[in-house]
């Protein structure tokens, strides 16, 4: 299904997409014109507008309880964890302490370890440790693209199980969260494809960016997803804990290698081909980056990954896949463009509430569509502030994170980070659209793990 992939990409007509916001700005402030005035407050509104419905709705929908009367070992199925690990030899010994203590029967438990033919030094920490023998080892050899899903794609060849779940170096995943899928797996129709758990940050106290990263993962696993899971809306999966059952993932052709961000490819294309996605309220705690230049580096791949998508889903994949309701057609058009494209044009929005153009216009007149368009602009960029931080608390709340009113006055500097690592993505799309920016873990500095069952 090469549609799918992100191998060949034509970018020129997207990079067209991206830049029109700001060419109409340039030319308002150039030629002055009303035209020019109402084209650039007309697509600031059919980009902000939709974002704005989507956080709006799924705000205000609670969390599904976790599962209950869990199976026993008699009854689960044989499960595959697929740990992709590409110089992570420092943090291998906890690694594989913590997923030999997961809550299910060694039987019926395959944990594979996908390592990279050139990474010698986190084969041999492996073949170092203790624990050795309970696991899986596949080399993937030496090829393009060097991306975790081109690993993950070899690892699905060797997988046993009925369901597979992905796991990262540095994930903490609470002991019984294979049970909880498996129960829900169990109770639910072939149709759903994939079960997404949530992600939190245990070294959230080691940095500034490290705790706006804990806040940004606590709205988008513990409020957007649960909410897109009850509209039954297409769900961009996270890189980790996405419980997949393999029938489903053999159905729609796996990860693709070639894209930066396979998890949100993946929970797009299993919506395409009529797979459900459910949530489940079990954790894994994950390292946060706690440097700028790491922090910048994966955001800007992770961006580049949305772009990807968003020209696969949007603009090719014409011919298969498409048999879905309008509904859902609209659903996966927002979820492929909101996260990056608000990034994009946050200063944008700003600039066009303030009414910055009439100050350096030095026309303060207040014409008749000029001074509504302000209004609007400073209603939904107002708006935009009331609803972000309606779900930053309710976010918190559910974690029990303790809020400061300096976490609200630092989502201004951290929102114009996330801007400028969305236009470095857009650049970087252009010219290196496939390469793998990796991040590196064993940095934390602080640990703040909490068991099952978090504050709902």
């Amino acid at each position: 299904m090469p549609e799918f992939s992100a191998a060949d990409l034509k970018r020129g007509s997207f990079l067209g997409l991206m830049i029109i916001l700001p060419t109409l700005f340039f030319l308002e402030l150039a030629f002055k014109t009303e035209f020019w005035t109402t084209g650039l407050y007309v697509f600031s509104s059919l980009f902000a507008v939709p974002s704005l419905l989507f956080k709006a709705a799924v705000t205000h929908v609670r969390n599904d309880p976790t599962p209950t009367g869990l199976l026993d070992d008699s009854k689960l199925p044989l499960y595959t964890i697929l740990l992709p690990l590409h110089r992570e030899a420092e943090i291998v010994p906890r690694l594989l302490d913590h997923m030999l203590k997961i809550d299910y029967p060694r039987s019926k438990l395959q944990i594979i370890l996908l390592i990279e033919e050139n990474d010698k030094i986190t084969r041999e920490a492996i073949k170092s440790s203790s624990y050795f023998s309970y696991f899986e080892t596949v080399i993937c050899p030496e090829g393009l693209p060097k991306t975790k899903p081109r690993a993950l794609a070899i690892g699905q060849v060797y997988a046993r199980g009925e369901f597979i779940v992905v796991f990262d170096a540095e994930d903490l995943p609470e002991p019984q969260q294979l049970r909880r899928a498996a129960t829900i797996f169990a109770h639910a129709s072939p149709r759903l494809g994939c079960v997404q758990a949530s992600l939190a940050i245990y070294n959230r106290k080691d940095s500034w960016l490290a705790r706006m990263f804990s806040y940004e993962y606590a709205v988008l696993f513990d409020v957007i997803i649960p909410g897109m899971a009850r509209f039954s809306m297409p769900i961009p999966l996270g890189g980790t804990s996405n419980h997949l059952r393999r029938s489903a993932l053999s159905a729609v052709q796996g990860w693709d290698p070639w894209n930066v961000t396979e998890d949100a490819d993946l929970g797009l294309r299993l919506s395409r081909f009529g797979y459900e996605t459910h949530y489940l309220s079990s954790t894994t705690f994950e390292e946060a980056p706690n440097e700028f230049l790491v922090w910048f580096q994966q955001r800007t791949r992770w961006f580049k990954g949305w772009m990807q998508t968003s020209i696969i889903h949007l603009g090719r994949a014409k011919r298969l896949g498409l048999k879905r309701s309008i509904w859902m057609r609209l659903s996966i058009a927002l979820i492929a463009t909101t996260s990056f494209v608000t990034s994009l044009y946050h200063p944008l929005l700003i600039i066009l509430a303030t009414g910055f153009i009439d100050l350096i216009n030095h026309d303060l007149s207040g014409q008749l569509f000029r001074e509504k368009g302000v209004w609007a602009m400073l209603i939904l960029l107002l708006s935009h502030i009331a609803i972000s931080f309606i779900m930053l608390a309710r976010a918190a709340h559910h974690r029990s994170y303790r809020l400061r009113f300096s976490d609200f006055l630092l989502q201004l500097p951290y929102s114009l980070l996330k801007t400028a690592a969305a236009w470095f993505a857009l650049f970087e799309l252009m010219v290196a659209p496939s390469h793998w920016r990796k991040t590196p873990h064993g940095r934390a500095r602080n640990f703040e793990v909490k068991s099952d069952g978090i504050k709902a």
